[in-house]
């Protein structure tokens, strides 16, 4: 098809509209993730929920932070599925969880709690903060979100993925992409986790690239406007 690639789009919410059957440039749409897996909370955490429902008051505070040498280099690939966070990382990683966890949304108050944490000193606190938003630290802890989201995303493809079992053919029926109905989906091309679909938008037959989170989204989309029976993974 004139036009189509091939494209592996592993993060976030968006789908690739690779080719449709008349003239004209690809294009690109996004869909809302939420509501489909509902990964737990990054396992590694040292605090629960208590029976009065606070989760902040059994987090325990550290003094084994430190900052590496080289921030960046070391926080490279942090999204990737087979990223493998050492020690240091996963103690900011648990500082970051835990102040989600305890309702914080800004990030300036993510930073502050996960600093109160990690029980960093103030002179760490300040270290470089004339040229990076929240310094060092804030920088360290900025990174270890993006990894703790990551880890996330990955489970809960994973998950969609065996419960799915996706197979070139199978059929998907009706899915509402980038808020339209589109009818008489099917698998054509499988690669990893990403998938190559087909499917009808009145006469036109488009094609999509997408992972199988992104195809269970269109699936609970469409359940929700009434257009099929139900999503193609039942989730609790």
């Amino acid at each position: 098809m004139a036009g189509s690639r091939w494209s592996l789009l592993s993060r976030g919410p968006k789908i690739e509209l690779t080719g449709i059957n008349r003239q004209g440039p690809s294009r690109g749409f996004a869909m809302p993730s939420q509501g489909i897996a509902k990964p737990e909370v990054f396992k590694r955490c040292v605090f629960s929920k208590t029976s009065k429902g606070n989760m902040a008051s059994d987090i325990k505070k550290s003094s084994e932070y430190f900052l590496p040498s080289n921030l960046y280099l070391e926080w490279q690939g942090c999204e990737l599925e087979d990223f493998v966070p050492a020690a240091r990382q996963r103690l900011v990683m648990q500082a970051h969880e835990a102040a989600v966890v305890a309702g914080h949304f800004y990030t300036n108050d993510v930073k502050g709690f996960a600093a109160d944490f990690l029980a960093v000193s103030q002179d760490l606190r300040l270290l470089n903060k004339h040229k990076v938003h929240g310094g060092d630290v804030g920088y360290d802890i900025y990174y270890a979100g993006k990894a703790v989201n990551a880890a996330k995303h990955w489970k809960a493809i994973s998950e969609v993925n065996q419960a799915l079992q996706p197979k070139v053919g199978m059929p998907l029926g009706t899915l509402r992409i980038s808020f339209k109905r589109t009818t008489n989906g099917v698998i054509t091309k499988i690669n990893g986790h990403a998938l190559v679909i087909i499917g009808k938008r009145g006469h036109e037959v488009c094609t999509f690239a997408c992972d199988v989170l992104q195809l269970q989204n269109a699936s609970v989309n469409a359940f929700d406007k009434g257009w099929r029976q139900s999503p193609l993974v039942k989730t609790a």
